[in-house]
């Protein structure tokens, strides 16, 4: 779990962000997190086969549509 306070600069309000990583095994995880001010809400997952990560993520915009982001890593 994760909790983050933000304050901006040059912006009179503040952020807050929430977020949880759960491990189902080795090689899956699942990710959920939500910010308020603005509010926005993130899901995604990861599968990891050795030496290979393919992490796929998707965030809500209070104004803009969903954004979605798809990773490969390979780590050496």
């Amino acid at each position: 779990t994760s909790f983050e306070l933000n304050q901006l600069f040059s912006h009179s309000e503040s952020e807050m962000r929430f977020g949880i990583e759960y491990n189902l095994n080795e090689s899956f995880i699942i990710r959920n997190g939500i910010q308020l001010n603005p509010n926005r809400y993130s899901t995604g997952f990861a599968y990891i086969a050795s030496p290979i990560e393919l992490s796929y993520g998707l965030i809500t915009h209070h104004v803009l549509p969903m954004t979605h982001q798809l990773s490969i890593s390979i780590k050496f």
